[in-house]
């Protein structure tokens, strides 16, 4: 089971703004078309109109009068042929339509071109194992029908050739199946505009068919991710089998012999067993390098300290025998006896945190088969513990010093005390 990385924002959240924007733009419509209707009303009305004499103010001979402002009148409150027919759509409402159907097409075909373009960056990095793998296996088989002095031109050839087929047939899965998904996405929303007009203005509003069109163009963005996600995961199960079949054919097109798929199967083990070898070396000279950072760390670590608090030590003895009848020879040797008590608290809380962090370092390796990781996850982790380490160390060595500073006091009466005793 595996966890969609490239996830859609969830629709209603999404549709709040282009709703909002959808219906100011059309109640804007809606206006300007009322009043320019107004507005021809008025010309027409004001151009037909009778010439306002005495005798038509009389209802006089002429007829006229009364029964022209009641026909203009009649003419102003009867239904324009556009407004009767409540199903049919204005030009300025099928350009709205068609405007928000544009805009979705637009976005179904730039989310399709993102997703494509970062599944197939992941696919690259995911396919490098297996090109290295197929590149050995390559060589070695180059080598065996061209016999060893093959130049190294020739590999590269070869090589080069199989890795570009590989890629180019990964690329061109992946961009079929989302070009396809995005055609498909794009045929629903003409589709269900299609639909909903035919229900006609009064059971599917423009406002509605927006809606329609919105919550269509993020079916279909979902729908690509998911494809294409699918379409990478089945590719990389399959890429070993793919990377075997491509060599194949480099090698009969280029060097012009027959191979058949257990000759290539056996090339392809032997590489893996030369790489699993090589990898088991990286690992372990990794780990020593760690090792021997950390020990120096802590080496120069303690150097740095133990100089410090030497000059603690002397001025704390310094103190505590002024006065007194003890000669410098005294206190050179107590200043000698306390360095080697605090000194080998010291190294001690630095050599504990050493040893651990080896161990820490071990046990990564020990995991290298178990676990399945590559190499370069093992070769991070160690590189990481190493690091944490030094820290680790660093802090020991200080915590540990504040220690010996409070109990110099203590210490040195046990030196002394011990002075005496002898």
């Amino acid at each position: 089971m595996f966890e969609q990385k490239y996830k859609r924002i969830e629709y209603e959240d999404r549709q709040i703004g282009k709703r909002l924007m959808s219906n100011m733009v059309l109640i804007i419509a809606l206006s300007v078309l009322t009043f320019g209707a107004f507005l021809m009303a008025t010309t027409f009305s004001a151009s037909n109109a009778p010439e306002t004499t005495f005798d038509s103010l009389r209802g006089s001979e002429n007829g006229v009068g009364v029964s022209s402002l009641k026909d203009t009148k009649s003419t102003l409150e009867s239904p324009t042929e556009s407004e009767g027919e409540n199903d049919s759509y204005s030009e300025s409402e099928n350009n709205y339509i068609a405007q928000a159907v544009n805009g979705a097409k637009d976005e179904i075909e730039y989310t399709g071109m993102e997703l494509t373009s970062r599944v197939e960056e992941d696919l690259m990095k995911d396919m490098e194992k297996v090109e290295i793998t197929m590149m050995e296996s390559l060589e070695d088989v180059t080598k065996q029908v061209s016999g060893s002095k093959v130049s190294k031109e020739v590999i590269e050839s070869v090589q080069n050739e199989a890795v570009d087929r590989l890629e180019e047939k990964m690329i061109d899965k992946i961009d079929s199946i989302a070009k396809e998904a995005t055609e498909n996405g794009k045929e629903n929303i003409d589709k269900v505009v299609k639909d909903d007009k035919e229900k006609g203005k009064e059971n599917a509003p423009v406002v509605g068919i927006v809606d329609d069109v919105d919550l269509k163009e993020w079916e279909a963005e979902n729908i690509i991710a998911k494809v294409v996600e699918g379409e990478s995961i089945e590719l990389i199960d399959n890429l070993g089998q793919e990377a075997k079949d491509i060599a194949k054919g480099v090698i009969e097109d280029l060097l012009d012999v027959e191979m058949s798929d257990s000759d290539i199967s056996n090339a392809f083990n032997k590489a893996k067993i030369d790489d699993k070898s090589k990898n088991i070396d990286a690992i372990s000279d990794e780990i020593t390098d760690a090792k021997a950072v950390i020990e120096a760390v802590e080496e120069e670590e303690l150097a740095g300290t133990e100089e410090e608090l030497s000059f603690k030590i002397f001025d704390v003895v310094k103190e505590k025998l002024f006065g007194s009848k003890a000669s410098k020879e005294d206190e050179e040797r107590i200043v000698e006896e306390l360095e080697e008590k605090e000194f080998l608290k010291l190294e001690s809380a630095a050599d504990k945190v050493e040893k651990l962090a080896e161990s820490n370092i071990d046990m990564i390796a020990e995991k290298y088969e178990e676990l399945g990781k590559n190499t370069k996850e093992i070769l991070d982790e160690v590189q990481e513990e190493e690091w944490k380490s030094e820290n680790k160390i660093v802090d020991a060595i200080e915590n540990k010093t504040q220690e010996i500073i409070k109990s110099l006091d203590e210490d040195f009466q046990e030196v002394t005390k011990d002075e005496k005793g002898n």
